[in-house]
């Protein structure tokens, strides 16, 4: 069975990047000249082998390890009336739009509207 392209192109640009590294160039010379990333060619320069990067797993974004940013957060409140309703599974139902979606919207147009009144607006 003939490799996969992926590993005969990674084996490819692992020599590159330590042939390179040899000869004193830097990380970003190699980036331009090889056309990777400097992450990626930070990643070929600490492999020592190519078989630890064509058989390493994935990584995973330490962003898709955390339930939400706190962006995302500050939104999820925003469309919840203001009401922070957590990471339990009401707070995924909400965000998916399930059916409760249309309760949620009446609920921030009341707390809207008292919110108003309560100011003088």
């Amino acid at each position: 069975m003939p490799e996969p392209r992926t590993a005969v192109r990674t084996r490819e640009r692992h020599t590159a990047v330590h042939e390179l590294v040899e000869q004193g160039w830097t990380i970003a010379a190699i980036s331009q000249q090889l056309g990777l990333s400097r992450t990626t060619v930070r990643k070929f320069r600490k492999a020592t082998t190519a078989e630890e990067l064509i058989n390493a797993p994935a990584p995973v974004s330490p962003d898709r390890l955390r339930s939400s940013s706190p962006r995302s957060s500050a939104r999820f409140r925003s469309t919840a009336g203001g009401r922070d309703f957590g990471e339990g599974a009401d707070a995924g139902v909400l965000v998916r739009g399930a059916p409760d979606q249309a309760e949620l919207r009446r609920r921030q147009v009341v707390d809207r509207d008292e919110h108003q009144v309560g100011t003088g607006y």
